[in-house]
């Protein structure tokens, strides 16, 4: 805390808000590769304007990333528990295609926020909004107390991005690629910031490679090294783990949780639930461009009616007879290692595995368990899919 210090934002003067042509950035490209595009008339067809010169003098009135004595210090309001995303009832169109409908939702500061959802639900369309590639028809998102309709360049300096796909400078060398990127955020002295990343993702041997020779693994690694070289207050990852073996995707993982000490704010867009369930903080479930479900990860693995498994020594029949017998509807019985796995649910627990446990008793039966299941984060998430289709 003794090498934070509190820099207040200084006077700026009010800049135009140019939007451009969505259409001339392609899909796969990083928020770090916009370039200036031509001007477009409809909303609906525009992104944020890229002016370098305007990043360069914002970044050295105000970087989103202080240092002192090259040490990573960042402001106050990233060591606190506070809003760093908050997405504001924001619409974006394509023409007459609704991509993401009055989305709202937030990250705080040292969480990391899964945003999860179908092909084509919206997803990463909301994080280039974050971003400030795509500029919203309606509403607004909000980044380190920045709006992306007011000030995109300020934003894209505050995010780190990471896509399925990246797109790299290939004909550069690794090196020279991050060394890039480093001077564009105003990176001092970036070499031991390059190494250390390089070595945390496998890649020292091939510095002075050029990205056209990686294979994709690879490829996704320099992505993501480039992603962290200015230590962004804001990553925003759409499935980021795309294409790396199991101990690069364990590694990256441990990452993760990691930023989140740092006080990071993190946006997990991903198909990974295994991965989703392992390490987010809270759950952010879109479908058709609505958010249809928003909590802690957690309660939505617990939400719903509560199930119960039974393990029992004993026949199926005197079992199911049993059972009935108590009122209790049998979801499933199956045989497992000798025993029997017998599954109900109720919204009554107390009264209603009392009935279970006495009827099971008295036909004989010899209980071995009895307990609550939790939900996976999978079911959970299908199960809301479900419901909101109904």
């Amino acid at each position: 805390m003794d090498r934070l210090r509190w820099r207040p934002r200084e006077q700026q003067p009010e800049t135009e808000r140019t939007l451009s042509d969505h259409r001339d950035l392609g899909d796969d490209q990083p928020a770090d590769e916009v370039r200036r595009r031509p001007e477009a008339a409809h909303a609906e067809d525009q992104t944020p304007h890229t002016n370098y010169r305007q990043i360069e003098d914002q970044r050295r009135r105000e970087p989103a990333v202080q240092r002192e004595d090259h040490v990573h210090a960042r402001r106050l309001t990233h060591i606190l528990d506070v809003t760093v995303i908050e997405v504001r009832d924001v619409t974006r169109r394509f023409g007459s295609f609704t991509a993401l409908s009055h989305a709202s939702f937030v990250v705080r500061s040292g969480e990391i926020v899964a945003l999860l959802g179908p092909n084509g639900a919206g997803k990463t369309t909301a994080s280039r909004i974050i971003a400030g590639i795509l500029a919203p028809t309606e509403g607004d998102a909000i980044v380190d107390r920045i709006s992306v309709r007011d000030d995109a360049n300020a934003v894209r300096a505050r995010c780190g991005l990471v896509t399925d796909s990246p797109a790299l400078y290939e004909r550069m060398s690794l090196r020279s690629y991050l060394t890039y990127f480093a001077r564009m955020y105003d990176v001092p002295q970036p070499g031991p910031r390059i190494a250390q990343l390089v070595e945390l993702m496998g890649l020292t041997s091939v510095l002075d490679r050029k990205l056209a020779s990686f294979s994709r693994g690879m490829k996704q690694k320099a992505a993501i090294a480039r992603a962290l070289v200015h230590e962004p207050p804001v990553l925003l990852l759409d499935e980021p783990a795309t294409a790396l073996d199991p101990e690069m995707t364990q590694t990256f993982r441990e990452l993760i949780v990691s930023l989140r000490a740092q006080h990071r704010a993190i946006l997990l867009c991903t198909h990974d639930l295994d991965e989703a369930q392992r390490i987010s903080d809270r759950v952010v479930i879109v479908d058709r461009g609505r958010i249809v479900r928003e909590g802690a990860t957690d309660e939505l693995r617990s939400a719903g009616r509560p199930s119960f498994r039974a393990e029992l020594v004993a026949d199926e029949a005197p079992v199911r007879a049993a059972l009935g017998t108590a009122g209790v509807t049998v979801e499933s019985i199956a045989a497992s290692n000798g025993r029997l796995e017998a599954r109900w649910s109720s919204d009554d627990p107390a009264e209603t595995n009392t009935r279970a446990l006495r009827a099971l008793l008295d036909a004989g039966a010899r209980v071995v368990s009895l307990n609550l299941e939790t939900r996976s984060l999978e079911d959970a998430y299908l199960a809301i899919i479900k419901e909101s289709r109904q």
